[in-house]
């Protein structure tokens, strides 16, 4: 399938290319610099950091990170050596943020539920996106058919049903997974799970009392990406810096290679069978 180019981007889903409904183009730029002082976003890029170079170990590696977004994840994972990053999403407006922020890797727009790839990719990353897609086993799937034999799978989704609030709905999220739930999807999907841990661990009981004091409902406000909606990134800079403290925690445990026990996030690495 070749690619149409739009402004300089391999566009392989062109007439979705342009729906801009989950970009704001003016509001790119402060989000990302929202994500990159974010203490959740810095810590989990670094658990994400450990877990690619724990489990990508042999040589030079081809990796697309599906739902790449404006770039955030990409930033901190391009720093790893041997590895060659294409990032990847449904929207060009923030696929062309992306490309401006992470020199050094590809980038392209295409529809998750129909990647055009076969069995060409060493690894696949897809970061809290799977719970804002209404098909999630049809992208699974997908990405199954892209990597090759015995490639990986990275994934993080939002865990805890019952911590849903009305900050899942401002997100536009579809479900928050149980671990029992992810695991039986991607195995269906014919990958064998490898490692299964959660993060957000030291933050929990931070997060379970902001969520639990939200009523559960759709927000009344049109949902949206400005990140004046966004209230867990945009919080006071002092409480930022005690929960990017107390979040090193989660990242010494991965380090030590430690189960944690809870968290409002869980992160998973299967293999293509």
């Amino acid at each position: 399938m070749e690619p149409e180019i739009i402004e300089g981007i391999p566009c392989y889903a062109p007439k979705m290319a342009r729906d801009n409904t989950g970009y704001h183009p003016e509001a790119l730029t402060i989000l990302s610099k929202l994500e990159s002082d974010n203490f959740w976003y810095i810590s989990r890029n670094a658990v994400l950091k450990k877990v690619f170079k724990r489990f990508l170990k042999d040589g030079k590696a081809e990796v697309m990170e599906v739902g790449c977004g404006n770039g955030t994840v990409l930033r901190a994972l391009a720093e790893l050596k041997n590895i060659h990053f294409t990032g990847a999403d449904i929207y060009l407006t923030g696929v062309q943020f992306a490309k401006l922020q992470v020199p050094g890797v590809d980038f392209i727009q295409m529809d998750a539920e129909n990647i055009p790839f076969t069995e060409k990719f060493d690894a696949i990353g897809c970061f809290d996106v799977l719970e804002h897609i209404e098909n999630d086993t049809r992208v699974l799937s997908q990405l199954h058919k892209a990597l090759k034999h015995n490639a990986k799978l990275f994934i993080t989704v939002p865990q805890y049903p019952w911590l849903w609030s009305e900050i899942d709905e401002i997100d536009r999220h579809k479900r928050r997974y149980t671990r029992t739930e992810i695991i039986k999807k991607i195995t269906m999907a014919g990958f064998t799970v490898q490692h299964v841990n959660c993060f957000a661990f030291a933050v929990f009981p931070i997060t379970l009392l902001s969520r639990l004091g939200k009523k559960r409902k759709k927000a009344d406000a049109k949902i949206d990406n400005n990140p004046v909606r966004y209230p867990e990134i945009q919080i006071p800079e002092i409480f930022n810096v005690i929960l990017r403290f107390i979040s090193r925690m989660d990242e010494f445990m991965y380090s030590l290679n430690i189960k944690l026990p809870f968290g409002s996030s869980i992160l998973l690495v299967a293999t293509k069978k």
